[in-house]
């Protein structure tokens, strides 16, 4: 076998390795890209799953329904979210019994939400709403009732409303 023959079949094996080893580059870089979307979209889910739990807090705290309107805006990125890792799941051909769980109890956690939210509404958000206003109410009733006279039962009341009592307020003139 000649030099040139060689030379020839050296080119063409190195030609061929050249071409496979492409193949395998890109079949990696794909898969790697598929890796790397999928722990975007976990790390997308995990850290939604935290702001619901903060946006839980947030209303628990501040008694403000705008906290409600922000934790359904997560709910459903979460969902979208959920839906995209179980579209790369099911392209390369993994099955995610957890994703479904995933879903059952984030729809579990968002009912339990919108229960506190309601029960919430009915005690009323402030003072003077629902039946903590009306509690708010009836006791201001009854100490219109009862009269400035009766200072044993004013005395039951909360130590800074009976300092802040006009009652209490011209008694305190009066001794000073």
């Amino acid at each position: 076998m000649l030099i040139k023959h060689k030379l020839i079949a050296n080119f063409t094996v190195l030609v061929v390795n050249m071409i496979a080893m492409l193949l395998i580059l890109s079949f990696s870089s794909s898969s790697l890209q598929i890796d790397i979307e999928l722990t975007k979209n976990i790390g997308k889910v995990e850290s939604e799953i935290l702001l619901l739990r903060r946006h839980e807090k947030d209303f628990l705290a501040r008694r403000d329904i705008k906290y409600l309107d922000k934790f359904n805006k997560v709910v459903n990125s979460v969902h979208q979210n959920i839906n995209k890792l179980q579209s790369n799941y099911d392209d390369i051909g993994i099955e995610v019994v957890e994703l479904t769980s995933l879903v059952s109890i984030l729809n579990k956690y968002k009912q339990e939400f919108q229960r506190v939210v309601e029960a919430q509404k009915n005690i009323g958000f402030n003072p003077k709403d629902g039946l903590y206003g009306q509690l708010r109410n009836a006791a201001h009733n009854v100490e219109e009732l009862i009269g400035d006279q009766d200072f044993e039962i004013l005395s039951l009341r909360d130590p800074h409303e009976i300092r802040s009592s006009p009652v209490v307020q011209r008694t305190m003139n009066l001794v000073h």
